[in-house]
């Protein structure tokens, strides 16, 4: 392997870390959120983001990890790519979907108001990205290993 390629994918493993950590990040806002933030009934549709912006730092909290997630998930796609890694870029499109799927899910929940269907797309999101990252995580050890 060649030097560009272990560094492409030593800076690939750091992000991909960085990830999990984000993701882990991003379950414990969230399980907060959804037990001790309850929005009021009188926020019609598209308001709780508002609301949420403004009352809650723990949804905002969430929100920007969120968004942070999206922008690491792209990030690994590009350096596996650079690391001429197909499953790595596997892994990452597999993970960004994943991702996306549960970011869905919480764009949905505050701009429709709460509901169980988009708690359980982020909860879905959230599972099948921090196993799909731990996967990758793993097999890139070995391309370190061998520099």
């Amino acid at each position: 392997m060649q030097n560009s390629s272990v560094g492409s994918v030593r800076i690939l493993r750091m992000i991909v870390l960085a990830t999990l950590v984000a993701l882990i990040a991003e379950f414990v806002l969230g399980i907060i959120a959804n037990l001790y933030v309850q929005f009021p009934n009188t926020i019609t549709n598209g308001d709780a983001w508002n609301w949420s912006m403004t009352h809650s730092p723990v949804v905002l909290g969430h929100v920007i990890v969120g968004g942070t997630l999206v922008l690491l998930s792209l990030t690994t796609i590009v350096l596996s790519v650079m690391a001429r890694r197909a499953s790595g870029v596997v892994y990452s499109s597999l993970g960004f979907m994943l991702i996306l799927f549960a970011w869905v899910g919480g764009v949905v929940l505050l701009s429709h108001g709460q509901q169980n269907g988009s708690s359980l797309n982020m909860a879905i999101g959230f599972i099948g990205a921090i196993v799909v990252y731990a996967i990758a995580y793993y097999r890139t050890r070995n391309y370190v290993r061998l520099s």
